[in-house]
């Protein structure tokens, strides 16, 4: 369950899978919801996240248009 002072919680303190250490700020990149928070990249944003362990978006060029650069799925 998520405390009144955290924003996401995903069961763990690595800030490395969407919800940042504490639990007090979804990490810049990722959209999460529910309890326990599920997290997911956010692809065309313009943020390529490169985070442990993860390393599964390494083009995003704030658009999921491909053949301009960068894949549809960053």
């Amino acid at each position: 369950m998520i405390a009144s002072n955290e924003v996401c919680d995903v069961g763990n303190n690595l800030g490395t899978t969407g919800c940042a250490v504490g639990c007090g700020s979804i990490t810049a990149g990722y959209s999460c919801s529910g309890e326990p928070s599920f997290c997911t990249m956010l692809c065309g944003n313009s943020v390529n996240n490169t985070n442990p362990p993860t390393y599964t978006e390494l083009c995003d060029d704030g658009n999921t248009v491909s053949s301009d650069g960068c894949s549809s799925t960053c």
